[in-house]
């Protein structure tokens, strides 16, 4: 399984877990019930608020090997501008994901 289909796998697997939650909530027979599922969708959204990160992140990481390979298929000198480019995507990811100016 490829990363794009696995990353599409994971969002729909999060989209039916929060319609089926949805669902449940709608349905609560008591308001307790209800204020149980709702943290669970808080939850929920948490985990695909990080799971989105983790996915920014490895894109990052991505551009930095990538950005490596080049400077060595150019004889070792690596384009700083490709550098701070994936630096500068780690950072905004980072950012997100914990809440913590880089």
């Amino acid at each position: 399984m490829n990363h794009k289909q696995l990353q599409q796998d994971v969002t729909d697997t999060l989209d039916t877990a929060e319609r089926l939650i949805n669902d449940v909530i709608i349905s609560a027979p008591n308001k307790a019930l209800s204020q149980s599922y709702n943290l669970k969708l808080k939850k929920l959204a948490r985990v695909r608020a990080l799971l989105l990160a983790a996915q920014e992140l490895l894109a990052a990481c991505r551009e930095l090997v990538e950005a490596y390979d080049a400077g060595e298929a150019r004889g070792g000198s690596v384009d700083w501008e490709d550098v701070n480019a994936a630096y500068s995507a780690a950072a905004s990811a980072l950012r997100k994901a914990t809440g913590v100016q880089v």
